[in-house]
């Protein structure tokens, strides 16, 4: 302050924007709650960013957690070189109770190390408007339906007074 005081701080700024990603809106399902569900993993292809190529590697994965944002993978650590930070790639699954695959596509946007025990490597993806906005908005709606079936389970139901 000056040649008499010295004063300790922190000089904080506040953001000008906040990115969407960033902020959690949408409640994330854990894997004990989605037990079971298989993912299939394909590359996609370079020259039509909206296809895979039909004789593309697939891998297969194990879905970790569940949000409509995106999910979080298990996949084998044998097969974790193949994955990088903002790669982009179609993930496919089947809800319980649901007819049909669920297709998405999807970018990279974390990278970690699975629990010791597990030779594996989580990855988080995050789902992307593809083929356009709309479609992601209708191929989210059985996972909006699932989840909120689980919050209403989850939900702690009123103690009565007596």
């Amino acid at each position: 302050l000056n040649d008499y005081h010295t004063v300790s701080g922190v000089y904080i700024t506040k953001p000008t924007k906040i990115l969407k990603s960033q902020r959690r809106h949408d409640m994330r399902v854990t894997s004990n709650v989605i037990e079971g569900i298989d993912v299939t993993i394909h590359m996609r292809s370079e020259e039509c960013l909206s296809a895979a190529p039909i004789d593309g590697n697939a891998f297969h994965g194990n879905m970790a957690n569940l949000s409509n944002g995106g999910c979080g993978l298990s996949v084998e650590t044998s097969s974790s070189s193949h994955f990088t930070i903002g790669h982009v790639m179609f993930l496919g699954f089947t809800l319980e109770g649901q007819e049909g695959e669920l297709i998405f596509q999807a970018e990279v946007r974390n990278i970690m190390g699975g629990p010791p025990e597990e030779p594996c490597v989580r990855l988080g993806m995050q789902f992307l408007g593809w083929p356009s906005s709309a479609a992601l908005r209708r191929a989210l709606r059985p996972l909006e339906q699932m989840i909120t079936e689980i919050q209403r389970q989850a939900k702690p139901k009123p103690r009565s007074r007596r």
